[in-house]
């Protein structure tokens, strides 16, 4: 790549993305000028890389304060439908509401001059990667290092304090940009990032099938990404069955998914997952395997060959950290482009050791915040099966209500759907009882699935299924 130098008038302190935390420190973290400046020249002089940059760039990636104000006015002249040239920048800078650092039309024009070659898409990407990787690089120096540095002088901070902000770091490096010290957009830069969005939800993409067309009908996003889904219910309820139900139909979509199984170990759950394709009761297959006949034994096979190239992934490690499972979400995100993922169960997840001694309700804000980070930063959808307390037992029929999740107004606040189910069977112990049950249900076991919330849609929905208890399965309905 071939840039040309050359010099540029500008005070030190606009070298700094943060005076106030940088003050103090005695070596200022470098900055590529002339990447930003490559930058700025090529959609300066070349029409064909500003697509481009108004798609990938915002002007609070440049980290000096001149070159963030002629980002935002280009960005803003293609808004407008202007020409992006160096007079209409200058009257489009009036309006820029930021610090205006803009050194005028000669620089304007220096830079234009600057670049001779039109540079590959994957050239031009490559620089457009490093600006954001410098960035990135300056939060955490910046918003991160210089704090942590301060209060280990600090003889009156305390430990509880340092290992935080140690924990805030990592999550930060962890989450490329968990913390952006960008708290505000205009609505012209929302607008830019709606359109995007209309499209997807034209193509389709903006929504994420659960997996049940008697689900998605009620769903408003289904499992989009950034999003907090709940799954809960009292012990019985198979909430596990169902979440593996649809980890299996995302897989058969073609949708990259994982679980995380707190609980049972992988081949216990690949178990499921088998007998949940086959048909083959559970039982069967892990401990009554000599009366498999030769056709069950033909359905396991291929129900092996069929499932076994599925985009799921499983991690079945005791008790992990959040720091553990980020960095498991950040290595399948790169690998394999993951969407979906569920933790089965929530609560099974260690807690960080600062806040120990902390309020339970406080412990489970924080979590679920944490995951929340998560869900958005990797542009994923994550899933938590939950178990909720006993009081719904107290109460006649016993369905379970939102309030019967413990500190249940975290989850109300955090979470975007939350799912209850219910199943009337497991409380019918007496013979009878059970008789007429399932003669009134023509045989099928019930699994009532309320959508206690739903952030952009309609709630307190019920929708029945039937679960098929010996093979874990969960069906639709069968419409008469």
């Amino acid at each position: 790549m071939t840039k040309k130098k050359f010099k540029v008038k500008r005070k030190k302190q606009e070298e700094k993305s943060n005076s106030s935390d940088v003050a103090n420190i005695e070596d200022d973290l470098p900055i590529d000028i002339e990447n930003e400046q490559y930058i700025l020249a090529c959609v300066l002089k070349f029409k064909n890389l500003r697509p481009i940059f108004y798609d990938e760039v915002d002007h609070v990636d440049f980290l000096i304060e001149n070159h963030k104000t002629i980002a935002w006015t280009i960005l803003e002249a293609m808004r407008r439908d202007k020409l992006v040239t160096p007079e209409i920048l200058q009257i489009i800078v009036a309006d820029y509401e930021g610090e205006k650092k803009f050194t005028g039309l000669k620089y304007l024009y220096e830079l234009i001059n600057s670049q001779e070659v039109e540079p590959s898409t994957d050239n031009f990407n490559e620089h457009i990667k490093k600006l954001k990787t410098d960035k990135t690089k300056s939060v955490i120096y910046y918003a991160h290092v210089f704090k942590l540095v301060n209060m280990l002088r600090d003889p009156h901070s305390n430990v509880d304090a340092v290992t935080g902000r140690v924990d805030l770091a990592r999550t930060y490096i962890e989450g490329r940009g968990l913390l952006s010290d960008r708290v505000s957009m205009s609505l012209s830069e929302i607008d830019r990032q709606y359109e995007k969005t209309i499209a997807q939800r034209e193509e389709g993409t903006d929504f994420q099938s659960i997996g049940y067309k008697d689900i998605n009908q009620h769903l408003t996003e289904g499992l989009a990404a950034k999003r907090i889904s709940i799954y809960a219910g009292r012990t019985g309820m198979c909430k596990s069955a169902f979440v593996d139900n649809v980890l299996l139909r995302l897989g058969h979509q073609g949708v990259p998914s994982a679980l995380f199984s707190l609980e049972m170990d992988r081949i216990s759950t690949y178990d499921r997952l088998i007998s949940i394709t086959s048909g083959i009761p559970l039982d069967h297959l892990m401990k009554n395997r000599d009366k498999l006949t030769e056709q069950c034994r033909e359905r396991e096979f291929r129900a092996r060959e069929k499932i076994r190239s599925l985009p799921i992934y499983m991690f079945d490690k005791p008790s992990p950290t959040i720091e553990v499972i980020s960095k498991q979400l950040r290595y399948l995100k790169e690998q394999t482009g993951l969407k979906v993922a569920f933790i089965d169960l929530f609560t099974k997840i260690q807690k960080p050791r600062y806040l120990y001694g902390k309020s339970t309700a406080d412990q489970l804000t924080h979590m679920l915040n944490a995951m929340q980070d998560l869900a958005k930063n990797l542009e994923m959808h994550i899933g938590l099966v939950v178990q909720i307390g006993r009081k719904a037992e107290n109460r006649k029929g016993k369905r379970p209500k939102l309030s019967d999740l413990k500190d249940s107004g975290s989850f109300e606040e955090i979470a975007d759907l939350v799912l209850l189910l219910y199943r009337e069977s497991y409380y019918l112990t007496d013979e009878n009882e059970r008789k007429i049950y399932f003669q009134n249900t023509h045989n099928k076991d019930i699994l009532e699935i309320l959508i206690a919330k739903q952030r952009q849609g309609c709630q307190n929905e019920i929708v029945r299924m039937e679960f098929k208890g010996p093979q874990t399965k969960v069906m639709s309905l069968k419409k008469k």
